[in-house]
């Protein structure tokens, strides 16, 4: 697990790479969007708002910046909108941060294209936000949309090492429909997600715990 010290120097890191490179650099838009990355990862281990609003300053020029680098831009709307929906997930202030998130991730997963290894990353992305979107407005569209993204993300992900965390999100959408819908294969189905996600994580992983309990709920 990543930690605080590892968050701080690279964030130390980029930012002089930042203060040196000129304004018109081909690479500035990669540095801007990892330095947002990171300050919302750093805000999910502190809550430190002011490293959630300084990644949305941040990333909103990132993704406004040229490029013809598909992996750039993708990059940074895909940490653009993870960080928007994190700030309404916290805040429930502004709905119109969630309608940008999904948006943005929304082209990021249109820009990583077919094949690439992030690929379903950037899809388990866009299915947690609209998922949160569901939350919302109950929309039964979205939630299916969003099982829909996350069954790909995890037909996808058979090598990426947030396997588990997509059957775990697969399964909770899936557990969500037949709250709603009282369809029994997609009980089964949920079950079934929710067992591989456990399969896949070894014993001493911190998310074992919440996935066992995510069984549980089952």
């Amino acid at each position: 697990m990543e930690t605080l010290e590892d968050l701080n120097n690279r964030l130390t890191s980029l930012q002089f790479s930042l203060d040196t490179i000129s304004e018109d650099d081909i690479h500035r838009v990669a540095y801007l969007g990892n330095y947002g990355g990171d300050l919302v990862a750093r805000f999910h281990l502190t809550g430190s708002v002011e490293d959630l609003e300084e990644a949305i300053q941040v990333l909103e020029i990132a993704v406004k910046l040229p490029t013809e680098n598909n992996q750039y831009r993708a990059c940074s709307l895909l940490n653009y909108g993870n960080a928007l929906r994190c700030r309404f997930e916290h805040q429930r202030l502004h709905q119109g941060d969630l309608t940008m998130a999904v948006d943005a991730l929304d082209q990021a997963v249109e820009l990583i294209g077919e094949g690439q290894l992030e690929q379903p990353m950037y899809l388990n992305a866009l299915a947690c936000a609209l998922i949160t979107q569901f939350d919302l407005d109950e929309d039964i569209d979205n939630l299916n949309k969003a099982i829909s993204i996350t069954a790909r993300a995890v037909q996808l992900g058979s090598k990426h090492p947030g396997q588990a965390m997509f059957f775990s999100n697969l399964g909770s959408g899936l557990q969500e429909r037949f709250k709603r819908l009282g369809s029994m294969s997609d009980l089964d189905e949920a079950i079934e997600a929710k067992r591989q996600a456990i399969g896949l994580t070894p014993a001493n992983h911190p998310n074992r715990g919440d996935y066992l309990n995510n069984l549980g709920m089952g």
